[in-house]
């Protein structure tokens, strides 16, 4: 048997998916997380084997590969089964389509991690460290700008100097696209009707969140824009807020490496609340029940209100962006929510669905994110060139 392994690299987790070759048939799949934190955890699924292991010293992603390659090993999927391997890119720089892996493409993305400083530099970790334990076997970088390349012009562009733009390659590529494409393609099957069919509009809530308008198949409108940091509010990321405010703050004496830090790791969910990027932290100490997860502890007064005032501003900026997106596609037969958080928060979906008046009355999906099986396909498509 031969196997294709898929790699989705975030800023301190790991997803992986094993797939076999041929059939297509998804035999593995599981996810660390929090590496680099003392207490990292590998979760996974391999041919119907179901193991969950705690790690105290998985300091990076390239520590990680090496307990997925031991992991694979005690299964007893061989070295040379595996026969190609994708990976999940969040911004290539220059290459906007799914491509084989060669130093030059690592060093795109390296070049590239400005605009994805969060993901670019774990992924190339997770390549150069499978690079030295499978050297003769090709990887594949798929793109998570490659679904919006197709973005209208009027989407794309920013209202500035438009030969800076040109310049300096400012416009808005879009980000998640793996998992929109996903959830679309899922959405189509879930209604029994062609995507080309279909207006919908996905939303992507996790530690990074993202929401698209898609009509007949094809992508309108994204909340991401130039880099990662644009629309909704996340985790850690502040989303929409204005360029003045950034520049008066840099005016105040801010260094652009501080302010780097304040928009990509002290804004969001855990800027607001004071607390925890983890939304299921912040939905209990607000006084809802998330699946699967017990309070921790208990909470004050103050964080109390920080959760909810972190779940106001949240909910609120998802549901302008649904408005918006709902209006300029007209007719809307779904609304697709995707990724941990859109996925395994029902109040969370509630408090954002209710009051809303959407045109079409749209059906709300949930649908279990699917970047590992996209960039499979891309993977296969590459392949048999």
């Amino acid at each position: 048997m031969r196997y294709v392994l898929i790699c989705n690299a975030g800023s301190s987790t790991l997803k992986f998916g094993l797939y076999a070759r041929l059939s297509g048939e998804k035999v593995g799949a599981g996810e660390f997380d929090r590496i680099g934190s003392p207490q990292a955890i590998l979760v996974y699924d391999l041919f119907g084997m179901h193991s969950e292991e705690t790690y105290r010293q998985l300091r990076n992603h390239r520590l990680a590969i090496r307990v997925l390659l031991d992991v694979l090993t005690a299964s007893d999927v061989a070295q040379h089964q595996i026969s190609a391997i994708g990976h999940r890119v969040v911004y290539g720089g220059v290459h906007e389509r799914a491509v084989r892996v060669t130093p030059a493409v690592e060093q795109a993305i390296w070049q590239a991690r400005d605009r994805a400083p969060l993901h670019n530099p774990p992924v190339l970790a997770c390549m150069r460290e499978l690079k030295r334990r499978f050297p003769r076997t090709p990887q594949f970088a798929c793109f998570d700008t490659s679904f919006f390349v197709a973005l209208p012009e009027v989407a794309q562009t920013y209202a500035i100097d438009q030969r800076l733009a040109r310049r300096y390659g400012i416009r808005r590529v879009g980000f998640h696209g793996l998992s929109h494409a996903a959830a679309a393609r899922a959405a189509s099957q879930r209604l029994h009707q062609p995507l080309a069919a279909l207006n919908l509009v996905t939303v992507h809530l996790g530690s990074g969140c993202s929401i698209a308008a898609i009509r007949q198949g094809q992508p309108l409108d994204t909340s991401m824009g130039f880099s990662p940091l644009e629309g909704l509010v996340m985790g850690t990321r502040a989303g929409d807020i204005d360029p003045g405010a950034l520049i008066y703050l840099l005016k105040a004496g801010m260094s652009v490496a501080e302010l780097e830090e304040l928009l990509d790791r002290r804004s969001g969910i855990l800027g607001l609340s004071g607390m925890s990027a983890d939304m299921r932290q912040i939905m209990t100490a607000a006084g809802y029940r998330v699946p699967g997860f017990p309070a921790p502890r208990r909470f004050t007064r103050q964080q109390r209100e920080g959760a909810r005032r972190a779940i106001g501003v949240f909910v609120y900026r998802l549901q302008k962006y649904l408005g918006a997106y709902a209006a300029v596609l007209g007719r809307v037969q779904a609304i697709v929510f995707t990724g941990a958080i859109g996925e395994h928060n029902p109040d969370l979906r509630r408090l954002v669905m209710s009051g809303l008046s959407l045109p079409g009355h749209p059906r709300v999906i949930v649908i279990a994110a699917d970047e590992e099986g996209t960039i499979f396909r891309e993977v296969k498509r590459l392949l048999k060139r």
